[in-house]
């Protein structure tokens, strides 16, 4: 009983810092105006959602929540092979019942004025979002790894796993993962030590 009451403080006391520190970031890595390019480049030019869906991406890759409906409505147009601007996307949004107003949807299309660098744009979009799932992941691993009726074995399968899904396409550059990666191991091997009072 001794024992589990020091364990129970040590994950109490560990995740406490955390939230801490977790609140001193104040927001996810993120790019409202490189999501406002993607969307205005999309908007101005017809062909340019097949090119963001062949860097893909997809709607939970915006931060914003007004931009990933926009791209939502976006994708229905597409799938219905309507024609997607202003004036047809701001009706999906209706239909899709998402709380955006005219004057939001045109404040995206301001932001671009064409759609040269859609490709580059929508890779450093994908790569914003994998940063902010990896983050996430990690939170929920290190949690999982401070928790002593967890098998250690199949935390470190899932983060394995986790890993393995966001792994890039081939036509994605991925900078930094390398580090990342090497940054979320440490962080639990260190969740781990203190998990065992080392």
């Amino acid at each position: 009983i001794k024992n589990y009451s020091y364990y129970c403080n040590l994950i109490k006391t560990t995740l406490n810092n955390y939230k801490m520190e977790h609140k001193r970031i104040q927001y996810l890595p993120n790019d409202l105006n490189l999501e406002k390019a993607v969307l205005g480049a999309i908007l101005l030019e017809k062909p340019a959602f097949q090119d963001a869906k062949n860097s893909n991406i997809s709607h939970t890759d915006f931060y914003h929540d007004g931009h990933a409906s926009i791209y939502l409505a976006c994708q229905d147009l597409y799938t219905a092979s309507k024609d997607i601007d202003l004036s047809s996307v701001n009706r999906q949004l209706q239909a899709n019942k998402a709380n955006i107003d005219l004057s939001f949807l045109m404040d995206v299309t301001n932001s671009v004025s064409s759609s040269a660098n859609l490709q580059t744009h929508c890779i450093e979009l994908r790569e914003l979002a994998m940063r902010r799932d990896t983050h996430n992941s990690a939170i929920l691993l290190s949690q999982k790894a401070l928790d002593l009726s967890k098998d250690i074995f199949e935390v470190k399968s899932e983060y394995k796993s986790i890993l393995e899904a966001n792994e890039p396409k081939s036509n994605e550059r991925l900078t930094g993962l390398q580090a990342t990666t090497s940054a979320i191991t440490r962080m639990l091997e260190r969740r781990q030590k203190l998990a065992k009072g080392e």
